[in-house]
């Protein structure tokens, strides 16, 4: 059986000597996501709808990679939580059904500022979604 730290090694250090680096000069090259996706990436997180709606991110890639997002941190901020789940669980529902891989969260991280209650809300609304995706 292997040591526990070959087992984490494997699980928690990826073998690098797979992955293609888009980095030049200590400065990360700006690719088109088209040409990212020819290079052989599958997920791309930070869709924010101030670039584009999320569901356009889908139109456009969610039938090739997966999406992270959907849902902008300044609702989790500044809306109930009540707002904050109802949004999360229309949203995530109907992106889940869109696109072919889909993770629920926000469309940057969860800053030390969120609320809890807003985040727990999220939270809470993404259990549902889950249930409701088994329950079938």
């Amino acid at each position: 059986m292997p040591s526990r730290h070959i087992i984490e090694r494997e699980l928690f250090q990826p073998d690098w000597s797979n992955v293609l680096s888009v980095v030049e000069n200590r400065r990360p090259a700006r690719l088109p996501l088209e040409d990212l996706i020819g290079l052989g990436i599958d997920a791309k997180h930070s869709n924010e709808d101030q670039i584009a709606p999320f569901e356009k991110w889908i139109e456009l890639y969610g039938s090739r990679i997966g999406l992270f997002g959907g849902i902008d941190v300044d609702t989790v901020c500044t809306h109930s939580p009540d707002d904050v789940y109802r949004e999360v669980l229309e949203k995530g529902t109907r992106f889940r059904r869109l696109g072919k891989g889909y993770s629920l969260g926000t469309g940057n991280s969860i800053p030390g500022y969120v609320p809890v209650e807003g985040f727990m809300a999220l939270v809470e609304a993404a259990k549902t979604i889950r249930r409701e995706e088994i329950a079938g």
